[in-house]
């Protein structure tokens, strides 16, 4: 955990989260950990790293992209997809995302508990 809350550091003062933003990944972590602890952690910082990067897309209004259907489609029919649809949507009711950004989450999401 020392490692995440270093990454958070450095994000915060380098201008890519806002105070504000940070308080949020913080909470996101903490919904991630109450649901499981059984994740990659290394996975769970490059997550946080990509959900600075769009926090800062948001704030100042750029656009990520579309995720190939064909991709979202394999996400979808990942073991653990309605988990982190669920946890996703816990995660959203703290801090809004676009519907392009949520699917990269769920992304993120189904990887971080991908069983190696």
């Amino acid at each position: 955990m020392d490692t995440l809350q270093f990454r958070l550091d450095i994000l915060n003062k380098s201008g890519i989260i806002t105070d504000k933003e940070r308080d949020v990944l913080e909470k996101w972590i903490d919904i991630i950990m109450e649901f499981s602890k059984d994740f990659n952690s290394e996975k769970l910082e490059r997550m946080i790293t990509h959900c600075a990067m769009m926090m800062k897309r948001k704030r100042e209004n750029e656009d990520i992209g579309r995720l190939p259907d064909e991709m979202f489609q394999t996400i979808k029919e990942h073991q653990n997809y309605n988990d982190c649809v669920e946890l996703f949507n816990k995660m959203n009711e703290l801090y809004q995302v676009n519907s392009e950004e949520e699917k990269y989450l769920i992304l993120h999401l189904c990887s971080l508990f991908e069983k190696e």
